[in-house]
């Protein structure tokens, strides 16, 4: 399937993984805010090939793994990621790992500090 926007907000969702995304890899923005979403897997994006806006605001994410956000997971295209209202304390070093289209990240509301990041 073809979708410029796939809306998933809202929905109770408490995990991704990628054969979630095997019908709607041609994506281009996936919007998975005011979710249950509590962790990501290395793979749980891979396969969307074209997505270029990840919301992912409003959920539960408390860590991003070593390998979450990766260019060779079909990341190529990756402009903007929203963490906006998540209880984010911990990113690993290479939790976004050679995204050379990455031009916003959003982490208000977390529990980042200054000294984390």
């Amino acid at each position: 399937y073809i979708f410029n926007t796939l809306e998933l907000g809202e929905n109770d969702i408490t995990t991704v993984q990628e054969s979630n995304w095997l019908p709607y890899r041609w994506t281009e923005t996936l919007d998975l805010h005011g979710n249950q979403l509590q962790t990501l897997q290395k793979d749980s994006f891979e396969g969307l090939i074209l997505v270029k806006k990840l919301d992912l605001s409003g959920n539960k994410v408390e860590k991003l793994l070593d390998g979450t956000f990766k260019s060779w997971h079909g990341l190529r295209f990756f402009r903007q990621l929203n963490l906006n209202a998540n209880p984010l304390e911990v990113i690993e070093n290479d939790a976004f790992d050679k995204l050379p289209s990455m031009q916003y990240l959003d982490l208000r509301g977390t529990k980042l500090s200054v000294q984390m990041m």
